[in-house]
């Protein structure tokens, strides 16, 4: 344990990033380059996380081009979570 002049112990600030990974905001920056290579380092990894998913899903500039034809009908897209954020909610939570 360090202490100060006074001998009261030295608590050392620690960083929202180092502690959540990503500061536990309602806004998270996915284009930044922490973010951007969190992701590289998990897709280097070997993850896929498009296959295996047969489940349809909504893909908004399919529905706009299809919308005059066939409203909503064209849902045939799959979504793919981004793996950093998977970590950053597995952390936080």
């Amino acid at each position: 344990m360090e202490v100060d002049l006074f001998g009261n112990e030295i608590v050392k600030d620690e960083l929202l990033r180092d502690k959540f990974i990503e500061p536990p905001f309602s806004i998270l920056d996915t284009k930044s380059g922490n973010w951007q290579k969190r992701k590289r380092l998990w897709i280097s990894k070997g993850i896929k996380s498009e296959v295996g998913r047969d489940a349809k899903a909504f893909n908004m500039s399919s529905w706009l081009k299809e919308k005059p034809k066939n409203g909503a009908q064209n849902m045939n897209d799959t979504s793919v979570f981004d793996p950093a954020l998977c970590e950053v909610l597995y952390h936080w939570f």
